[in-house]
Parts: structure tokens; C-alpha cells; sequence
């Protein structure tokens, strides 16, 4: 039933918005989303583009955002020194396409939020199944590791960080997890244990 729901959620959004390019979305883009900038220095970034310069601007904190990549269904902001976005069109299993919106941060371990929204900025959920279990997928035991071994390093992990990478040429969505530790044996120990987990797109949701 939920996942009835979020199919016509889906395709109500996207069928009420039209078709806007990459640079539309990015001027249109709400500016509670990216907060260090406002829709006239998203327009100048643009702008610096066309004319064959650096697509930047001072944001509000006094930094500089930049428009690292931008083709007709990709984009990658880098909004200061531990934030970026990514912005990527994708096809919808009903109407035009629907976007998705990769905030990351870093501090300095990664940890993204990955959200869908209709052409118009209208928030339409998580991009990423939530019946996915993602931390089955990313702690992976190698086979040189004993099983207790494995548990027990498990057991040693209080709080972890999944961080989200869009394709730019592709409908997938990559995903990774950080173990925040100050140690950094533990960091070493966890390395072994860790796999990268690619989410396909299936016209609703990455799984």
C-alpha cells in the first residue's frame, strides 16, 4: 500500500511540473535548500559560465561556491569546503522526470541526505528505498575474516555516516559509509570491512 501511495505522489509531481532545464532548476532552486546563496548569485554563477569563467560566488558565510559541473542532466555544486550538491535529472516511470538532490557534508567524514523532487522543487521523499538495508550491503565480512572476528568489530561500530555519489553518466547512485573514530587503528581495522553498494534507479526510487 505505501509503496501504491508513493507511485501516485510520484507521478501526481511530476506530471503538474514542466520540463525545465539544469540552469532553470538551479536559479529556481528554493533557497532553503542552499541557504549560502540566493536566486541572483545562482544566476551570476551561471552567467560567469557562459562567458567562459569560473561559475563562483561569494556565499553569505564568505566563501566561495562553485559550479564544478553542469551538462544537461547533471550538476555538482561545491557550496563551501564541507558541502556540496548534486543535482541530477532522472527519467520517471510515469510524465517528464523527476530530480534528485544530493546534499553532502564533511566534517571531515562524509554523510549526504538524497531526496527526490518534482520539476518545481516539490519534496516527493528519500531517494533511496527505505527497505533497503544499506548497512548489510556496506560492512561486508572478507573471507580471511573469521565470522566472530567480524562480529566483534561490529559490535566496536557506536554511530556510522552513509554518504551518497551520483553518476553523472548513468541512473545510479553510489553509496558509502564512514565509522567516525578519532583512532586511527580503528579507522584501519574498519577499512577491510567496508564495500561501495550501487543503487540502480528504477523509475521510482534507487534500490
Amino acid at each position: 500500500m505505501k509503496k501504491i501511495l508513493f507511485m501516485l505522489l510520484l507521478s501526481s509531481c511530476v506530471l503538474c511540473g514542466s520540463a525545465k532545464s539544469m540552469r532553470e532548476l538551479w536559479v529556481s532552486l528554493p533557497d532553503s535548500i542552499a541557504p549560502y546563496l540566493n536566486a541572483d548569485q545562482r544566476q551570476v554563477m551561471l552567467n560567469f559560465m557562459g562567458m567562459g569563467l569560473k561559475g563562483d560566488a561569494s556565499n553569505s558565510f564568505g566563501g566561495k561556491c562553485v559550479v564544478d559541473t553542469l551538462t544537461d542532466d547533471y550538476m555538482h555544486v561545491t557550496l563551501s569546503e564541507r558541502s556540496a550538491l548534486t543535482i541530477k535529472r532522472l527519467p520517471a516511470m510515469q510524465g517528464d522526470s523527476v530530480i534528485c538532490l544530493v546534499h553532502t557534508w564533511s566534517a571531515p567524514d562524509k554523510e549526504s541526505k538524497a531526496e527526490l523532487y518534482s520539476q518545481n522543487w516539490q519534496l516527493i521523499g528519500p531517494a533511496v528505498d527505505p527497505s533497503v538495508d544499506l548497512r548489510s550491503q556496506l560492512l561486508v565480512r572478507p573471507d580471511i575474516m573469521t565470522q566472530a572476528d567480524f562480529n566483534r568489530l561490529l559490535t566496536q561500530i557506536d554511530f556510522s555516516m552513509v554518504s551518497y555519489e551520483l553518476n553523472a553518466n548513468a541512473s545510479t547512485l553510489v553509496a558509502n559509509i564512514a565509522i567516525p573514530t578519532d583512532e586511527k587503528s580503528q579507522k584501519t581495522a574498519f577499512q577491510p570491512v567496508v564495500r561501495l553498494t550501487t543503487l540502480k534507479w528504477n523509475g521510482i526510487t534507487f534500490k
